[in-house]
């Protein structure tokens, strides 16, 4: 009777000769399938950081555009996971992160340390919507990044 480490050799031999191509044909097709998934799929941080303008806000079920006095309110998501938020003159800086299973990004100001959980209602790499609720109340602001 033949011993296992016999027949391992007696089948494996001839094919240990392509072994090195197999090796390199394997590790191709594994590195661009997993790019392939990278640009199929993109992460939070590729679609959210960027500069962000406001265009519009809905309130009560009713949408309305930016006005001149809000043409310069922005976010600017970094990929450190920094924030800063410009509306009017006031400049807020913080730190975001992001739960994948609630889709909720969680926003801390650095000064106060406060929290803001916003809803994130769609993400590409044009638009931006988020939705904040307070006190039953909802309010949802549309963006588009300001480089497209």
């Amino acid at each position: 009777m033949f011993s296992p480490t016999f027949i391992f050799f007696l089948i494996f031999t001839p094919m240990m000769k392509h072994t090195n191509k197999f090796l390199l044909l394997f590790g191709i097709l594994f590195f661009w399938c997993i790019g392939v998934q990278a640009q199929s799929n993109p992460t939070i941080d590729s679609l959210l950081c960027k500069e962000w303008r406001l265009i519009a806000y809905e309130e009560g079920g009713e949408k309305f555009p930016a006005s001149p006095q809000q043409k310069n309110d922005k976010m600017i998501f970094y990929f450190n996971h920094q924030v800063k938020s410009y509306d009017g003159d006031l400049v807020e800086i913080g730190v975001w992160s992001y739960n994948e299973q609630t889709k909720k990004l969680t926003i801390t100001d650095k000064e106060s340390k406060e929290k803001l959980e916003v809803k994130v209602i769609k993400l590409t790499k044009l638009e931006c919507v988020l939705e904040f609720k307070e006190n039953g109340e909802s309010l949802k602001i549309f963006m588009e990044p300001v480089r497209k």
